[in-house]
This record gives C-alpha cells, sequence and structure tokens, in this order.
C-alpha cells in the first residue's frame, strides 16, 4: 500500500458519511479485501452484494479477525466496527485505488486484447524482473473491475513498474479501469473473437479495446499489433500528438521477425528484427500465437527503454504457465498439451496450429466455448473443419456446443456427457504415439479432463 488512511481520512475523500467509536477515526487500513475470511490485522473490508452472498452478512466476521473498518451500503448497526456508508462499494474501491495509482511514480504498463493479454503480462512481468525491476503484475487473471482495484492496492513505493491486465465483456468497462490505471505504456494484443456473444460484433471488441488509448498519459506510447485487421482502426483512436506509436507483427511493424523461423512443442527459435538489428532468441513457449506475444512484450520492453537484446535472451526461461499449453507426459507415454485454462475462437486456431508441430497422432479435446451468442453454433462448426484441416484425427466433445464440432470434424468424432466419461475413453485408447491437446473456456471446466488423465501418475 502507497498510502495509508485513517478512516476518518478515507471518509473524507469519498465524501461519505461514517460511524464508530472516536477513536475509530484515527484507525489506519493497511490492506483491503472482499472475503472476510482473508482480512488481515487492520484492514478494510468491502461489502460486497452479489447474487449469491451478500458481504453486509459477514460484518462480524470481518470485525472478530481484526478488521479496521468496512465499505457499507447499509448500516450494520448491531456490529462493533467502524464503516463507512457510499452509494456503491464497487466504485469507492474504484476511487480508493485510483488514489492509490496517482501516489505511484513507477512506470505503468496497461494490457487488453482478446487473447494472449494475461501470457505478455506474464512476459513483461518476467523480462522486466529478469532486467532487474520491481514489478507488481496483476495476479491470475484479477482484470475486472473488482481485480484492476485490489492490484492497485498493492502498488508499494519500492516497486518500479506496475503491469496491469484489463478484460472486459461490454462496452465502456476498459474505459473505466483504463481511468483507474493511467497508463504510460497501452498494448492491445488483438481481436479474436472472444466474449462476441456479450459485445455482438467484432467491431464493437475493437472498439472496447481501443477505450485504453484514451487514457495514456502525455508522452506515452501505445504498442499495436500491425497484424490485425483493427490495427488501423486504433491508430486513428489516438488524438495526443505527444503519444508514440510503436507496432509489432509477425510479418510487419517496428517490432517482426525474419522469416527462418523454427517451430516445435518445445521451443521455437526465431530472428527479431528491430531499429536494423537482427537478435537471434529462443522462446520457451510453444507456437506461432505466443511468437507473437513475445515480440509484444519485447514492444513493450523497447518501449520503456529497456534493451532488446537483454530481454530477448530472458525468453528462453519462462515461468511455467498451468493450463496454457503447458505440455508433459500422461497416461500410457501419450504427449499432453494442457491449455485446458480457457478458450476463445482465435485461441482455439492457435492451439490446434501447435498440435500441428507434433509428427505423430494428434487428437482434440474440446469443451463449448462460452460467450459466442448467435455465432456460437457456426463458430464450432468452423472449429471442427479447422481441427480436420489441421491433422487431427480424433475429436472427443464435451457439451452441446461442442458437439457441433465434433459433427462437423465427421469420422473420428465422438460426444461425451461427463469429464470423467471422456476421461476414461481417452485412457482406453492411448498410446506413445499420441499427444492430446486439450481445450475449452473456463466455465466447461476442461482442466477435470486434466486432472482424471493425470490422477494416477
Amino acid at each position: 500500500m502507497l498510502i495509508h488512511s485513517t478512516v476518518a481520512q478515507t471518509a473524507a475523500f469519498l465524501e461519505a458519511p461514517w460511524q464508530g467509536t472516536p477513536e475509530a477515526g484515527d484507525q489506519l487500513w493497511t490492506s483491503v479485501t472482499l472475503d472476510s475470511r482473508q482480512i488481515q490485522p487492520g484492514g478494510l473490508f468491502a461489502a460486497l452484494r452479489g447474487a449469491q452472498q451478500d458481504g453486509h452478512a459477514y460484518l462480524a466476521q470481518a470485525a472478530a479477525a481484526g478488521a479496521s473498518v468496512a465499505l457499507v451500503e447499509t448500516w450494520q448497526q448491531e456490529v462493533p466496527l467502524a464503516q463507512i456508508k457510499v452509494p456503491c462499494v464497487r466504485r469507492a474501491l474504484g476511487r480508493l485505488a485510483q488514489q492509490q495509482r496517482a501516489a505511484f511514480t513507477g512506470q505503468v504498463i496497461a494490457i487488453t486484447g482478446n487473447s494472449g493479454k494475461t501470457s505478455v503480462k506474464t512476459l513483461v512481468a518476467h523480462l522486466l524482473t529478469h532486467l532487474g525491476a520491481k514489478v507488481l503484475a496483476t495476479r491470475g487473471n484479477l482484470n475486472n473491475d473488482l481485480g484492476v482495484p485490489l492490484t492497485l492496492f498493492g502498488l508499494e513505493p519500492q516497486q518500479t513498474h506496475a503491469v496491469i491486465e484489463l478484460g472486459a465483456n461490454h462496452l465502456g468497462e476498459i474505459d473505466y479501469l483504463a481511468g483507474l490505471v493511467q497508463p504510460h505504456v497501452a498494448l492491445i494484443t488483438n481481436v479474436t473473437g472472444a466474449h462476441l456473444g456479450e459485445f455482438g460484433s467484432l467491431e464493437a471488441i475493437a472498439q472496447a479495446k481501443g477505450e485504453l488509448l484514451a487514457h495514456l498519459q502525455p508522452q506515452g506510447t501505445a504498442v499495436l499489433n500491425a497484424d490485425d485487421v483493427f490495427f488501423s482502426y486504433w491508430h486513428k483512436q489516438l488524438k495526443d500528438p505527444s503519444v508514440q506509436v510503436l507496432t509489432y507483427g509477425l510479418h510487419q511493424g517496428d517490432l517482426s521477425v525474419a522469416a527462418e523461423i523454427q517451430l516445435d512443442l518445445q521451443a521455437t527459435q526465431a530472428i527479431l528484427c528491430a531499429d536494423q538489428q537482427r537478435i537471434p532468441f529462443t522462446l520457451d513457449w510453444p507456437g506461432q500465437h505466443n511468437l507473437s506475444n513475445a515480440l509484444a512484450s519485447l514492444a513493450v520492453l523497447q518501449a520503456l527503454g529497456c534493451p532488446l537484446d537483454e530481454a530477448a535472451r530472458a525468453l528462453a526461461s519462462l515461468p511455467e504457465q498451468q493450463g496454457r499449453l503447458h505440455q508433459f507426459t500422461t497416461y500410457a507415454g501419450a504427449q499432453l498439451l494442457d491449455d485446458s485454462y480457457n478458450a476463445s475462437p482465435g485461441a482455439v486456431k492457435a492451439a490446434l496450429a501447435t498440435l500441428a508441430l507434433w509428427s505423430g497422432e494428434r487428437w482434440l479435446v474440446l469443451g463449448d466455448l462460452a460467450e459466442l451468442g448467435e455465432a456460437s453454433a457456426a463458430i464450432h462448426r468452423e472449429l471442427g473443419q479447422e481441427a480436420r484441416r489441421q491433422g487431427v484425427t480424433r475429436l472427443f466433445a464435451l457439451g452441446q456446443d461442442a458437439a457441433l464440432a465434433a459433427a462437423s470434424f465427421g469420422e473420428g468424432g465422438r460426444v461425451f456427457t461427463s469429464h470423467q466419461t471422456l476421461a476414461l475413453a481417452l485412457k482406453q485408447e492411448l498410446n506413445p504415439q499420441t499427444c492430446v491437446l486439450v481445450k475449452g473456456s473456463r466455465r466447461a471446466g476442461m482442466d477435470q479432463v486434466v486432472q482424471h488423465l493425470t490422477a494416477s501418475l
């Protein structure tokens, strides 16, 4: 925490009434939590109202755990805990987080896009740390109107950089989040069709991601994917003449790669082309899409004035990403590509292209893709056809929408009704010559298939 405020000071900042003992007004709060079970002594408890739980019902637990104050929307008179009453706890958290951001003197990087943003966030944080920076990065994918404020509350005076991931499922969300973050460097990775159901069109998704650019700090840098079909649209959104534009792409941009790329399931060998430099490097993560993610991260490093050659060398030793094309030997000696963390149409196609690097038999385990709206059926059918084009010989589907992919895939497509029965069917046929890609949206829970396959290892 950069700013440790008292209860009274916080109420004044929020222009909100508070109640409690006179001594409570001078009490500092030094952390924030949304879960009464995770309260630290001296913490602020945000009593959120949700579809399943109401945080107001847990103020007594928060008080017993040593909380200093609670943000509430209605007074809880029977609880001996200082309370600040606000119209909306979510928005109040945002205002307090914005205050923390304003006190931060380091460089702030904001990353959004349909796919790749979590991977790029991880890459940027890794490269900066390798170069000696003290980095705060979004944990997991806490990238919404609650996750971003919680990340900003983690800012500390000794940190030199903050790498913040921004997600959205409706117009205006990135605009709000970027207003909290106020980045010095803003990166948009791509538009691949994720959340198509909520936005209604690819153009609306591009508009939502482009909301980030309006909040760039003066003299800041916009990092844009020159390969993306919406590159020109985003470029036109930049109205501040002091903002610099840095582009990247597999085929074009200020940072690109030479034609001689060597791809396999373990690593990628490539040559970075930037500023008339040719820098050979090894990327520890497989797949051409991760090569694009690596270029994005290097572009961010260049925008920050970091040496590209040293940053590129750090790509050879990256942290493992569970559920993101994590390769290991599984049941019966088969290879497993665990990409079960989440999925968008573009991400499935990228994973299939990576699976195609396997020289043996290729199988796809596919769960439903979510949030695709009326386009869902057509997209799933297209993915079944794409799997066939990429040399997949077996498709194991779970869910009604994934069943459409199995139908369009044709011979070798099968449909299952549970994770367990699907995993059992796989176990009966797996062999050392097989590589299995497991993919699906988060709500499809395809990590359960991975757990069934690895339970006896």
